[in-house]
């Protein structure tokens, strides 16, 4: 038996392996990510100590501030411009610009020159000193046909060609981003960075040559947040120690930090509540608290080209293992787990194969600590079907022998012994076996007087024999013995 269940259990679990290998399966792989960030967060297994990205906010405090509160978003370049140069000269290795400002009040009949100073920002950070990159979005690719967000046509001759990259995601089939692009195609064919990408090499990180999951940072506060608000109220302040302190050798990000607009879903969805994040610290305003919102499973999109850049800097993005690692992983833990199956009750094996799960979770959190992402979800539905087939193979031919000499001895053999034969067909074997028995003797003092006295009662005599014989049995069979017949005069 055991070797039959040998090749069953293994057998199963190679055949369930396989389809890791497909596209498919590389998906379950990428989703068992998002399982995996919640135990990720308990742990710290596997996340940077410190991020090298900070995040300026467009929060709902801005909109609530002076001079933003009740003033449309479009007319607040001037303080974009001053809140540029100031994280510039705060010593910022690069600035991404993760919202776009697609129009303009510096128009012939509007207010002629009221962008100035953004551009002039714009030239200086970006054109002259190349720390600077406007993000696009682009909503297709049909080439010149393209439906786009894009800043507007002086602020992209402010900052030259060079410096304008597209914010697009990269979408899991279930539309969650767990993947980060190098690079985008553009029109003619040729190839340029992505956002994210071109802020890390920019700073000296250096991008790897495909598409990398994004390393996903589930602790609220890990990436530093400040108001837009507060940052601009700083400078006017001119507190430059708190500026040089906040942005002095990081990648900052300017973006939206909303509520209800521009959030995606990450890895990290079920590692964290998707509350807007606390602020690091303040400088010039009082000492509010950040916003909340409603707990939910998406985050701002900045946040994610800001841990996406800190994969790149880290020099180690997640990959996941080789097909060929993750197949032998696989068939060795759930084979084993089978094993169990095929020697256990299914109570007992069903928790062989939960403490296989668990192996396969410790296994994945130490791995992801080294950069490599075990396929833990499909490895575990592996474990799962390799023990449901083994059962079946169990019920359908392995225990059909078994129930036939159950069902065959029960009413005459001890359920002991009727187990014994059960799990050993082969000991019913005609000619029997040589074996000592012990074989027991009994008198019942008085019976033949009893039984005289009792000729008119025969039924109080059957009860009186019955009470003694099955005394006599039950101590018998407690010791493993049985009893194969009674015999009397």
């Amino acid at each position: 038996m055991r070797r039959r269940a040998l090749v069953v259990s293994f057998g199963v679990a190679f055949l369930t392996s396989l389809p890791v290998a497909l596209p498919a399966g590389q998906a379950v792989a990428r989703f068992g990510l998002d399982i995996l960030m919640p135990f990720v967060r308990q742990t710290g297994i596997g996340l940077p100590s410190q991020s090298r990205v900070a995040v300026v906010a467009i929060d709902e405090e801005t909109y609530r501030s002076p001079p933003f509160a009740n003033t449309p978003k479009v007319a607040w370049t001037p303080q974009l411009g001053s809140v540029i140069d100031g994280i510039a000269a705060a010593g910022a290795l690069s600035i991404g610009f993760d919202s776009v400002f697609p129009t303009t009040l510096d128009q012939e009949d509007l207010l002629r020159n009221y962008d100035r100073k953004f551009r002039q920002a714009l030239h200086r950070v970006g054109f002259q000193q190349h720390r600077l990159i406007l993000g696009e979005i682009t909503f297709s690719s049909d080439g010149e046909n393209a439906a786009r967000i894009e800043p507007t046509a002086d602020q992209q001759k402010a900052v030259g060609s060079d410096n304008l990259r597209l914010l697009n995601d990269l979408l899991d089939p279930d539309d969650v981003v767990r993947r980060y692009p190098v690079d985008w195609a553009n029109d003619d064919g040729t190839r340029v960075s992505s956002f994210g990408a071109e802020l890390a090499a920019r700073a000296g990180g250096q991008p790897p040559k495909e598409p990398f999951l994004i390393r996903g940072e589930p602790r609220p506060g890990a990436i530093p947040t400040y108001s837009f608000a507060d940052i601009n109220a700083c400078i006017e302040a001119g507190n430059g120690d708190f500026m040089k302190t906040a942005f002095d050798g990081k990648i900052v990000l300017i973006g939206e930090v909303l509520d209800i607009e521009d959030r995606r879903l990450g890895a990290t969805r079920w590692a964290a509540d998707g509350r807007p994040e606390k602020l690091a610290a303040r400088c010039a305003s009082d000492d509010r608290p950040m916003p909340g919102g409603i707990a939910r499973t998406s985050i701002p999109g900045v946040y994610l080209h800001a841990m996406a850049i800190d994969t790149i800097l880290s020099g180690n993005p997640p990959r996941i293992i080789p097909p060929l690692i993750a197949i032998i992983i696989g068939t060795l833990v759930a084979g084993a787990a089978g094993m169990f199956a095929a020697m256990l009750s299914p109570a007992l094996g069903s928790l062989a194969a939960v403490a296989a799960s668990l192996a396969t979770l410790g296994l994945s959190l130490l791995a992801y600590g080294a950069g490599w992402v075990v396929p833990f979800l499909w490895i575990t539905v592996t474990i799962g079907l390799t023990v449901l087939a083994v059962y079946g193979w169990r019920f359908v031919v392995e225990d059909r022998e078994k129930r036939r000499v159950q069902r065959a001895f029960r009413h005459y053999l001890s359920p002991a012994l009727v187990e014994r034969l059960a799990s050993d067909p082969s000991a019913l074997k005609l000619g029997g076996e040589r074996r000592r028995v012990a074989v027991f003797f009994s008198d019942i003092a008085g019976f033949t007087s009893v039984s005289e006295k009792l000729r008119d009662s025969p039924e109080t005599l059957v009860a009186i024999l019955n009470a003694y014989t099955t005394v006599i049995a039950d101590c018998i069979e407690a010791r493993g013995g049985y009893v194969d017949k009674f015999i009397g005069d």
